[in-house]
């Protein structure tokens, strides 16, 4: 009996100490993200869990990199701009919270090239040459002619060269050959050369007249 009473009234201790329907702790604020990376020209959203206070969001490290819209007490969006490092911070009073952000270059697959004044639109090809090449856009050349079938340029530094085209070269064909030697071809013609593709103009129609026969500048720049 003794034992029974002693066990109830530990409960009903027990019930006053830990009342039913107790709220949970409140979660501490913070980021959602430490760490961000962001390609060119995209948006990403960084949170901030648990506030209801005024913060202050602002960026303290890459102010050319990124921009910051939609400022909220719940988060930021973050707009990639040029390529490199930044910091994105959140203050709330003295406390302070930061997302260290990475802008990757955007990977260029079409360029324009301008001839003459007159635009061809190319698709670049999957190859390291390719991708090099578009990171130094926009770029304008002298090129000069050679065979009456093509246009080239000695490129003051060389591009990652993986020969392997040969045989049936094709009007708008865009071509490095060795590691430095950009090569614009407008004329169809079989050939035992190998080169590394770099991409192809998608509509050559016009790109032969455009180019003319002797020597010709030309412009490349990304869409």
């Amino acid at each position: 009996m003794k034992k029974m009473k002693f066990f109830w009234a530990f409960l009903i201790l027990l019930l006053l100490l830990c009342p039913v329907g107790t709220a949970h702790a409140k979660g501490k604020t913070s980021l959602n993200l430490a760490k961000l990376t962001i390609t060119q020209g995209n948006t990403k959203t960084i949170k901030l869990k648990n506030n209801k206070k005024k913060v202050t969001w602002s960026v303290v490290f890459g102010k050319t990199n990124i921009a910051l819209k939609n400022k909220k007490k719940t988060g930021v969006q973050v707009i990639a701009k040029k390529q490199g490092t930044a910091k994105v911070q959140a203050k709330i009073g003295r406390q302070k919270y930061i997302c260290k952000v990475t802008v990757k270059r955007k990977q260029v697959k079409t360029v324009d090239v301008i001839v003459n004044g007159k635009k061809f639109q190319a698709e670049l090809a999957d190859t390291a040459a390719a991708k090099e090449l578009a990171k130094r856009l926009p770029m304008t050349i002298n090129m000069k002619e050679l065979n009456g079938n093509e246009k080239y340029y000695y490129l003051s530094s060389g591009l990652p060269a993986n020969e392997n085209v040969s045989g049936q070269i094709k009007t708008g064909d865009i071509m490095l050959y060795g590691s430095d030697c950009l090569v614009f071809f407008y004329k169809n013609f079989r050939t035992s050369y190998q080169y590394t593709r770099i991409g192809r103009i998608t509509d050559p129609e016009g790109f032969a007249s455009a180019l003319g026969k002797g020597n010709v500048q030309v412009m490349i720049q990304a869409r």
